[in-house]
């Protein structure tokens, strides 16, 4: 593109004036921020020249983002745009931005600055009206906006310290003791960035202060306590103490705190703390924000940055994930959540771990914990342990009775036809309602306390959203430890019937026709105030609530685990000290710590090669009851190894590898077979650093369980697993051979998928190359291997028919019309006579439209306003997250033949005649451009007489839907 400057004298006084006018035009009630808006612009004064404005006019793409209420959501007229010039580099940014400032000023294009980026990003953030927004998507100087994200801090189970797995025991487990008293190192001259709450510095572990001559070194507070993420306004200072959230201090500890009770994994690394949340448990924070978190980590010379945090699309194209990965390209590591999302099934690690240089870490359970605990009369032998709701009462009744919720499926849904004696603890089942309605339900009871059992395997912890209203202590127990209450109740037990809302039926349970204050149960328990130690039956494997990948394009996401189940660390000193949290947020800063050893004990090392050393030192986790491992789509690599990864002489090269071809030739409903199966082949690089040991090597192959989200051409929510088959692994031309020092030897390796896995339903197989050598105390080395049966090109991204989507519902009755339509759909588009498309995405897909087409002849006028979709995450089971709405009412966009440049588009109104709609989606690896790689869905006929044929312009506004938003600013 041709660049024609000129001096800025007497030019920019008129460009100033016109931009505060246009501001005024904007929102009048905006006044102290267009005096903000004066002093920035005049501050970029200083340069000499302006960008011309009259090249040809581009459009670029408005990207759709799918969103989750529980972790990010879009924030009304508050976008990100990104110029066309280089980052890093001040004059072009400088240039780019006059550019966009002068263009829009004599455009008289309202709009408000926010933020502006130009070491990680050449951009800027703003407030502007969504109708404005299409006109700044034509300017010469604009290469993509976005709407604004804010994402919420990690929801995560908060415990007051009793409940925790034991330190020493997570460090033994991943090597790290060994590698903290063996072989000394300490992370010493490692700087991480904790993007999060902030530290609380003035905790002894933490070192008691903050500068130049504390472990806190660096650091700032980007937005201030009473900042939420959305209306109030930011009060940055230069005071990154926590004192009210504690997630960030619970991350510096885990990777660094130094005391004498524990230590975290690197007890002399030096911080630098990036606050970007506000207090309160529900606080969020705006991307724009951790942007230029992540670009003050960087002038501060950071070695590893902490992202403890994540949320919104399944791709890594947005802003923040596209500025980590620019970090890691710096020579940044980068450490973020895989997330907590595990009960949504596949495809669901967050954004910015996503990123492909990104390092993103999953959870495991720990394998010891420490937990306060009930004993039960009839057993006094017996100790069940329980987690305890945070900020709630704790139990205090030494010798309370229990019994169970009134409801047929026990899940105390339902309020008590009788008041409970105060001595007397309600038992219910979990699931059927929220945990605060429970809560109530007993508390208006009489009840001293509720005691919730798990619907699934493994701990958990009852998170209430208002304790101020719901002053009841509620603990949560196992699946197991329910089953032993519910063994011991002495009362006569009947067969429930269960609640619509239970997906099966509960254990038998007690008959409830007894008033429990005339007849008392007579199992009591008794409260143990003193925490014991437990063994965790799901210790060193995945955690329950630790995302599923892999990426939308076969990616392996999550890249490796670390321990981040009931971990005890540090916590804002007003808040208590300490405290037990779960989540991959506790799980990322371990991975940090490991990071920072393996640094301290190599040397600079680029992103790369650290996480190959750490993919290569990872134990994959075995399933339970088999042989083989976890999928590789859910544990990555497996299980982080500190010891290994410091000590080992070898590498593998490369760490992780995915099969992405396909079979196909076959017809979809075959099965593999020893006939037409086919294997995969690739190579792997052996290195041998040792200066002087040669060493010789054992090749051969962890198998790992298959998992499918799809039967009969739906998806399931959980994935299924099938524990027989599994694929076969030969090495070519063999499993066995000798390195010098420092020599390496490449190895051909033949991957067969396993058989007897119809093709239809899209099994994900995988498993682990495992390689031992003859280095004293060295465990073997891993390599995950990621591919799936069937063609993944041609992977269903739409719902199956049978679900009822796409469909369509007339605003007018409600009524609904999906695939098996007949008869044509009447509108006149007056009034409330219009339609809302809803569709179910069950694959993120990169670019989703919907056209308007002639019925009879079946050619393209147009896409619907709001029709235009790119980096579509996936729908799920979630009440708010079922499907996406698309509603329309006759306004339509020309069609383009670049699907890339939706903002030239001009909208007109479809007049009469019979017309469908088109909904198309973008298959994996496909090309926008060829209609060929999409799967395609119409609708019956829609027979539209206006009453009125003038033209009708559609200005699409965001639908708002139970935290979602549908965005596409045309």
């Amino acid at each position: 593109m041709i660049r024609s400057t000129w001096l800025v004298i007497g030019q920019l006084t008129l460009l100033s004036f016109a931009f505060i006018l246009n501001q005024l035009n904007f929102n009048r009630n905006h006044n102290s921020l267009l005096l903000e808006s004066l002093k920035w612009l005049i501050s970029l004064s200083s340069l000499s020249y302006l960008s011309a404005s009259n090249d040809v006019i581009r459009s670029i793409p408005m990207p759709f983002t799918k969103l989750d209420a529980q972790t990010a959501s879009v924030t009304d007229n508050i976008y990100f745009v990104e110029f066309i010039g280089e980052y890093g580099s001040e004059s072009n940014c400088n240039e780019d931005r006059l550019e966009f400032v002068k263009t829009l000023a004599f455009r008289k294009i309202p709009w408000l600055p926010r933020r502006q980026f130009c070491v990680l990003f050449n951009g800027m953030s703003f407030h502007a009206n969504a109708t404005d927004v299409a006109r700044m998507a034509e300017l010469n100087v604009v290469k993509a906006i976005w709407p604004m994200v804010s994402k919420r801090l990690p929801q995560y189970s908060l415990g007051d310290g009793s409940q925790a797995s034991d330190p020493h025991e997570n460090h033994r487990l991943t090597g790290v003791w060994e590698v903290q008293n063996k072989l000394g190192f300490d992370g010493t001259g490692v700087k991480i960035g904790i993007i999060d709450t902030g530290i609380d510095y003035l905790h002894p572990y933490l070192g008691g202060c903050f500068g130049p001559n504390c472990r806190v070194k660096y650091g700032k507070d980007l937005v201030g306590d009473d900042y939420d993420g959305s209306s109030k306004k930011p009060s940055p200072d230069n005071d990154p103490r926590d004192t009210c959230g504690g997630h960030g201090t619970h991350v510096a500890g885990i990777i660094g705190a130094n005391g004498p009770q524990f230590k975290g994994v690197a007890p002399n690394v030096t911080f630098g703390a990036y606050r970007v949340f506000g207090c309160g448990p529900n606080a969020r924070v705006e991307s724009d924000v951790i942007i230029e978190a992540m670009e003050m980590a960087f002038v501060d010379k950071m070695d590893v940055i902490n992202l403890s945090l994540g949320g919104g699309s399944a791709w890594s194209e947005y802003p923040d994930s596209v500025v980590a990965n620019r970090l890691v390209q710096k020579g940044l590591i980068v450490v973020a959540a895989a997330g907590n999302d595990g009960d949504k099934g596949m495809w669901e690690i967050s954004s910015p771990s996503i990123g492909p240089g990104v390092i993103s870490s999953a959870s495991f359970d720990s394998e010891k914990y420490m937990a306060r605990a009930f004993s039960l009369s009839t057993l006094p032998a017996s100790k069940i342990d329980y987690t305890i709701s945070p900020y709630g009462p704790k139990f205090d009744v030494i010798n309370a009775t229990i019994v169970p919720a009134y409801d047929s499926a026990m899940e105390g849904c339902n309020p008590f036809p009788e008041p409970l004696h105060p001595n007397q603890v309600v038992l219910t089942k979990r699931g059927g309602c929220k945990f605060d309605v429970k809560a109530k339900n007993a508390l208006n009871a009489g009840a001293a306390g509720l005691i919730i059992i798990n619907n699934i395997p493994g701990t958990f912890t009852p998170l209430l959203q208002n304790h101020n209203e719901t002053k009841i202590a509620v603990a949560g127990v196992s699946q197991t430890a329910g089953n032993v209450f519910l063994s011991q109740l002495d009362l006569l037990a009947v067969a429930p019937v269960p609640s619509s809302s239970s997906s099966s039926a509960p254990p038998t349970l007690p008959k409830v026709d007894v008033n429990p204050v005339l007849k008392p149960p007579k199992v009591r328990t008794v409260y143990l105030s003193t925490p014991k130690f437990f063994t965790n039956p799901n210790g060193g494997k995945i955690s329950g609530f630790s995302s599923w990948g892999p990426g939308p394009e076969l990616e392996i996401k999550p890249d490796l685990g670390a321990p981040g189940g009931l971990i005890f660390s540090t916590y804002p000193v007003d808040l208590g000290m300490y405290a037990t949290l779960s989540g991959t947020s506790m799980a990322t800063p371990y991975m940090a710590g490991v990071a920072a050893l393996y640094l301290q004990s190599k040397g600079r090392r680029s992103p790369e090669d650290v996480k190959i050393a750490l993919q290569n030192s990872c134990q994959p986790s075995i399933e339970k009851n088999s042989t083989l491992a976890t999928s590789v789509t859910r544990q990555g690599a497996g299980l982080i190894n500190a010891l290994t990864a410091v000590t080992s002489y070898t590498t593998i090269i490369p760490s992780r590898i995915v099969l992405n071809s396909s079979y196909a030739d076959l017809p979809a409903d075959k099965f593999l077979n020893e006939d037409n199966v086919k294997p995969y082949f690739t190579q792997i690089t052996v290195k041998n650093h040792s200066p002087t040991q040669t060493l010789e090597y054992v090749l051969d192959h962890l198998g790992a369980i298959s998992v499918s989200a799809y039967k009969d051409g739906s998806m399931y929510p959980v994935p299924r697993q099938n524990t027989s088959e599994q694929a076969v692994v030969n090495y070519i031309p063999s499993n066995n051979f000798i390195l010098r020092p420092n020599s390496e030897a490449v190895v051909k390796v033949a991957i067969t998928p396993p058989f007897r896995l119809p093709l239809d339903e899209y099994w994900f197989f995988s498993g682990f190359l495992r390689a031992t050598s003859n280095q004293t105390n060295q465990i073997p080395l891993h390599v995950p291997f990621l591919g799936v049966q069937g063609n993944y090109s041609m992977l269903p991204i739409l719902a199956n028919p049978s679900q009822k989507y796409p469909r369509i519902k007339l605003n007018r009755d409600n009524t609904e019309y999906n695939s098996t339509q007949i008869d044509p759909i009447q509108l006149t588009f007056q009034g409330q006579d219009y339609l809302t498309l809803e569709v179910r995405v069950e694959h993120p897909t990169r670019v989703l439209l919907i056209k308007v087409i002639q019925a009879d002849t079946g050619v393209e006028l147009g896409y619907i306003t709001g029709g235009v979709n790119y980096y579509v995450g996936r729908n799920d089971q979630k009440a708010n997250n079922q499907f996406y709405k698309f509603p329309w009412s006759g306004s339509c966009l020309q069609p383009d033949p670049d699907l890339y440049h939706p903002g030239a588009l001009k909208p007109f109104s479809v007049q009469g005649g019979k017309f469908r709609l088109r909904v198309q989606a973008l298959r994996p690896f496909g090309s926008p451009h060829n209609p060929h790689d999409f799967e395609t869905w119409e609708s019956g006929v829609l027979i539209i007489s206006r009453t009125n044929e003038t033209d009708v312009k559609q200005t699409y506004v965001a639908e708002v839907r139970d935290g979602f938003e549908l965005k596409d600013f045309i």
